[in-house]
């Protein structure tokens, strides 16, 4: 019986390369790329769970660039076809009547919750998502999210279990949940872009602010962070004060703490 002749050109190249990539960015032990029919995948419940179906133009583009090139990032999948990368991929395969799909196969044993975090670092990278459904899967992978975002303006627990492993990634207990939540640290465990992520967090930061009584105690040379709230309060306290000493002046002197006030309220 002939062997199946080995494929070649730019697109098996590429093929590999990707899946060599994915094996480092995983984290995850993964098999070769395989050629496997589209029934014999399935796809993940985790995945209409998590994320809403892309606009119709994202699937026209990733048709028309999958019907000319193929699909050069293999599929990723459990033993038994569960789909943990590449839901949209095989929907535009099944689209183009394709009869297989290049698939690396998942060879560690994974917990639900290790599932979970997998498929939800897969789309942060690939899905064009708003900075509002970033954050909501930031509170999935993190327990205690928000408190742990404060705690990195507050200085937080900086003896924390981090080391950087070598090719410079951070590293640290995702369930600690003492441990702050930087930019740095979220990009490096998510693949992210630094800045983009520093970006997500300080909006998140300042809305818990302005939506809380939290103030984060000031760093040398930084502004103290209060919220509208505790603004409001301390200004209510003031004016009950205010209107208690009014009440016990004369006429005279009353002139002369609102001419105060007034002369305050200008600068």
């Amino acid at each position: 019986m002939k062997k199946k002749p080995q494929r070649t050109g730019l697109g098996s190249l590429l093929k590999k390369s990707e899946a060599n990539e994915q094996n480092t960015s995983t984290g995850l032990k993964l098999s070769e790329v395989k050629e496997v029919t589209l029934a014999m995948l399935r796809v993940n419940p985790l995945n209409s769970t998590l994320f809403q179906e892309e606009s119709s133009q994202y699937f026209d583009t990733l048709t028309s660039d999958i019907r000319e090139r193929g699909i050069l990032v293999p599929i990723i999948a459990k033993e038994d076809g569960t789909l943990l990368a590449g839901h949209n991929r095989l929907r535009v395969a099944q689209i183009l009547g394709l009869r297989s799909v290049p698939v690396q196969y998942v060879e560690d044993d994974l917990s639900s919750e290790q599932e979970q975090h997998f498929v939800i670092k897969d789309n942060l990278l690939r899905r064009h998502l708003k900075p509002e459904q970033r954050i909501e899967l930031y509170k999935r992978l993190y327990p205690n999210f928000d408190d742990r975002v404060l705690q990195d303006v507050r200085g937080g627990d900086r003896k924390s279990k981090t080391y950087k492993n070598q090719s410079g990634n951070i590293q640290f207990d995702i369930g600690d949940t003492s441990m702050p939540l930087s930019a740095p640290i979220v990009a490096s465990h998510t693949g992210q872009n630094v800045e983009t992520v520093r970006k997500d967090l300080q909006k998140h930061r300042t809305a818990l602010i302005e939506n809380s009584s939290v103030i984060p105690p000031r760093k040398k040379g930084e502004k103290l962070l209060v919220s509208k709230n505790e603004v409001l309060n301390q200004a209510k306290k003031h004016v009950k004060a205010l209107e208690n000493t009014l009440q016990k002046a004369d006429k005279k002197t009353r002139l002369a703490i609102l001419k105060e006030i007034e002369a305050l309220l200008v600068r």
